[in-house]
Parts: structure tokens; C-alpha cells; sequence
């Protein structure tokens, strides 16, 4: 969960601004946003979990533990996102919530629904 946490933080400083735009393009540049962010913030988890585990195995190194990040990472993802409803919901909710919640800080509260974009 830490490096899960540590990820997603990481992600989020980095694309953070691609969130809260207005009209159509916004909403797509949220979309991209939302997926970039998970995807990054899988690689980044994955990278510092993997790690870690490395340097407990005997004769294993961080270099070859990172080597399997990216097929990891998504791996992670995909199994999250397509056997678990619950999580795909969590997930598409929680994006939904910071793409608004951005909106609003943006616009000063002007643009509070879908029809006001």
C-alpha cells in the first residue's frame, strides 16, 4: 500500500495540471490525464515494491527486479480493473470527482455541471 501510495502521489504532482479544464477538450485531456496518472503511478508503485523485495531475496539485484516493472505495473492494473467491478467503479469515480473538483477550483465555482462546460 505505501508504494502504491508513493505512486500515485508521484503521478499526481506530475499530471495533476492535465485535470480540471474546461469544455470538451478538457474532458479529454482529463480522460488522458486519468489513465497517464494510473498507468504512471502503477510503474512508480510496481518500481519501489519490486525493489524492495529484491533486496530482501539473496543473489537478486534491483536492476533485474526492474526489469520486470513495466510488465508488472500493467499487469497490476489490468487484473484491478477488469476482475474487480468494484475497483473499476472506485477508480473511474475517484477521476470523475478530481476532473469536477478541479473544474471548480479553476472556473471559482462558475462551472459547476456538465451542462455549464
Amino acid at each position: 500500500m505505501l508504494s502504491a501510495a508513493a505512486g500515485a502521489g508521484f503521478a499526481g504532482v506530475f499530471l495533476a495540471d492535465g485535470f480540471g479544464r474546461a469544455r470538451w477538450r478538457g474532458q479529454v485531456l482529463g480522460l488522458v490525464s486519468a489513465i497517464a496518472a494510473t498507468v504512471m503511478g502503477a510503474l512508480v508503485g510496481s518500481a519501489i515494491a519490486l525493489s524492495v523485495a529484491a533486496a530482501t531475496v539473496p543473489n537478486a539485484t534491483v536492476i533485474e527486479a526492474l526489469e520486470i516493472v513495466p510488465l508488472f505495473g500493467f499487469v497490476a492494473i489490468l487484473d484491478g480493473l477488469t476482475n474487480s467491478v468494484p475497483v473499476a467503479v472506485t477508480w473511474a469515480l475517484s477521476m470523475a470527482a478530481v476532473q469536477m473538483w478541479l473544474l471548480r477550483v479553476r472556473h471559482g465555482g462558475r462551472a459547476t455541471s456538465a451542462a455549464s462546460i
